[in-house]
């Protein structure tokens, strides 16, 4: 079954379907950052120091998402299983049927969400995947 919107899942935390889609533009695999400390030694030589493998985030941007479902994300965040930034979840983004990523919050700021016209909610967060 095609995922047509946003979905976060824990198996103790449960599973949150945004109503929204993600709002473009999105990479479907997640930014790519390579971990590397970039200098310049005494006469002008560059040096890079490899730190670890590359990482992947997401920005995801969801406009107009009602307060039901922003809630139910905001609790599905803070459960004690997930505890924002601490554990990981699974990410099953917009329209990519069958393609799952385990990621975890990567950004934990602003995370409460401002509300907007006619009660409804703007989410965005950062997710980064878990290097396995």
């Amino acid at each position: 079954m095609a995922v047509t919107a946003p979905r976060f899942y824990h198996a103790t935390a449960g599973t949150v379907d945004l109503a929204r889609g993600i709002v473009y533009p999105y990479n479907k695999d997640g930014v790519r950052s390579p971990i590397q400390k970039i200098g310049v030694a005494v006469g002008g030589a560059v040096k890079v120091m490899d730190l670890g493998n590359v990482e992947y985030t997401w920005k995801i941007g969801i406009k107009g998402e009602n307060e039901t479902n922003r809630d139910a994300l905001l609790t599905f965040l803070s459960h004690a299983s997930i505890n924002y930034a601490e554990n990981t979840f699974t990410f099953y983004p917009e329209g990519i049927a069958g393609s799952s990523y385990t990621v975890r919050l990567w950004d934990i700021t602003g995370i409460d969400f401002p509300r907007t016209k006619a009660n409804l909610y703007d989410i965005e967060i950062t997710l980064r995947k878990e290097i396995t």
